[in-house]
């Protein structure tokens, strides 16, 4: 389904360095010769794989998130630095030209050590250095979501010829829908400076995330401040199902026949008339509301279309217990937990339900982004918040300016361009030394 997929399509591959630095997996710290076997082994993977790649990177926050890491030495932003740049030597020297189009990753947190990565790894996508150097660049850490130091790199490539040949650019981790117009804008505007036809992208975990927190997407909210993603809640209990399937705020008692829902109360349901049915399902005459067999109530997309609540939820029947004190033969008090004799039943989510949420928030998360790049393309910004329509003339001006004067522009216009995505929260100052970095990794 990957080796020998359609040539048509597309796949981004990433190396791994972020899962390293959590320690989801597990990398050889201190051993440099099975270090570089690692590094080989996923250059090898990434070439026989993806289109493109990001090249292994080791971020600077593992020197202070990856207990086994700094162990090994890696303690400093210096560390992850410069082991990044062995990976990268690995990667350079090993490839095999024209696999895969490998994007140089551009790391940093404070404006020193952002200045101080590109410095060093600017070489691997050069010619003057390398006869096969990497084709274009990953933005991750700051550089990924914050407007004001994007703009101040992209500044810096344009003093190059790195964006002429149509490279891509990857931004990590930014699939917000603030992020959307600002980046389709900036490709436009590089597109036209360059005569190239670089290629902006992006990814988002939040599909994923918000699905693992029982969260489904149904669509897009517009306020006057910000454009977010709606969510519903995946229901935990039978009465929050039952509010859903049948619309009914109050539930009174409910009891559970072979897997359908009884309550004394309303009829609702596509057979809740059918009597035959109801004797059949051990149905009453007042109230049977088949919830299994009601679609999927989420907002609909091709992904729930044909799902109903059957393949989704589950039921199950618990004990209630309850903890209380007592005196044991001792004299002494301790705390025991006695059944109370009742029973509640709880709704199950099992993992394939868990696969559906996902592919359906991905098939969301595209649509709003879609749906804001729509309003772009047609010029609606009027109906967006005030601060997209002033962003889009931001980044035609600035790429319309000489350097020194885009510049003084990003200068002025600071304040703006560090709250713009926020990353989910106003950014009042650019870190400037690596120590007071630390608390963006708690």
């Amino acid at each position: 389904m990957i080796t020998s997929r359609d040539p048509g399509t597309f796949i981004l591959g990433d190396s791994g360095g972020y899962q390293f630095g959590t320690g989801a997996v597990s990398y050889p710290w201190g051993d440099k010769a099975a270090q570089k076997e690692v590094q080989l082994a996923t250059m090898h993977w990434l070439e026989n794989t993806c289109d493109a790649a990001m090249t292994l990177d080791l971020p600077p926050w593992i020197a202070t998130r990856n207990k086994e890491a700094i162990k090994a030495g890696l303690a400093s932003y210096e560390d992850c630095r410069n082991a990044t740049l062995d990976s990268l030597t690995t990667f350079i020297e090993n490839r095999t030209p024209g696999k895969v189009k490998f994007l140089n990753v551009l790391q940093g947190e404070t404006e020193e050590n952002i200045e101080d990565w590109y410095n060093h790894v600017i070489k691997f996508s050069m010619k003057e250095y390398y006869d096969n150097p990497f084709e274009g660049f990953a933005f991750a850490g700051r550089q990924s979501y914050c407007m004001y130091t994007i703009l101040k790199t992209m500044l810096k490539l344009l003093d190059t010829d790195l964006l002429n040949h149509g490279p891509i650019l990857h931004f990590l981790g930014s699939g917000k829908l603030n992020s959307a117009t600002a980046f389709s804008r900036l490709q436009h505007e590089l597109q036209k400076r360059t005569g190239s036809n670089l290629q902006i992208t992006f990814d988002a975990a939040s599909p994923y995330l918000s699905a693992a927190s029982g969260k489904v997407y149904s669509g897009i909210s517009i306020s006057k401040e910000e454009v977010t993603f709606k969510y519903n809640s995946l229901p935990a209990t039978v009465k929050m199902l039952v509010d859903i399937a049948g619309g009914s705020k109050e539930i009174p008692a409910i009891e559970l026949v072979e897997g359908i829902l009884h309550t004394g109360e309303f009829f609702t349901g596509e057979r809740a008339n059918d009597p035959v049915w109801l004797r059949k399902n051990g149905g009453r005459s007042a109230g049977a509301i088949d919830i299994f067999h009601q679609p999927l109530l989420w907002t609909n997309s091709p992904i729930v279309k044909h799902i109903k609540n059957k393949h989704i939820y589950n039921i199950k029947t618990i004990d209630i217990i309850e903890e209380k004190i007592t005196t044991n033969e001792k004299g002494k008090k301790v705390k025991v937990k006695e059944a109370t004799g009742e029973r509640r039943d709880l709704v199950q989510i099992d993992s394939l339900a868990y696969a559906v949420a996902m592919a359906h928030n991905v098939y969301m998360h595209i649509q709003g982004i879609c749906r804001m790049n729509e309003l772009y393309n047609n010029n609606e910004f009027k109906k967006l918040p005030a601060k997209y329509g002033k962003m889009d003339n931001l980044l035609k001006k600035v790429f319309a300016l000489p350097k020194a004067k885009a510049l003084q522009m990003l200068e002025e216009e600071k304040q703006f361009l560090l709250e713009f995505t926020g990353k989910g929260r106003k950014q009042k100052a650019l870190i400037t030394t690596e120590h007071s970095s630390k608390h963006l990794f708690d």
